[in-house]
């Protein structure tokens, strides 16, 4: 991993990011509730990734596993 996720500077700039600019775009926009139990982060980074092999779970656009897509234009 690369050596400025390990000293936490990532961590700080997702925070920062969040309270400067998350925060206040998601006052200015009303969101309807979904439906879905899926919950997801509004920004993921190499620091959710940790230990994913991105070949082999998520590969490109259009190849196997299909996480991306069944079509290389996805």
């Amino acid at each position: 991993m690369d050596k400025r996720h390990e000293g936490g500077e990532l961590q700080q700039a997702r925070e920062r990011w969040a309270e400067e600019r998350l925060g206040p775009a998601l006052k200015r926009v009303s969101r309807a509730p979904m439906p879905s139990e899926l919950r997801h982060q509004p920004l993921y980074t190499p620091l959710d990734d940790a230990g994913r092999d991105y070949q082999r779970d998520l590969g490109f656009p259009g190849e196997y596993p299909y996480t991306r897509g069944v079509q290389p234009s996805m």
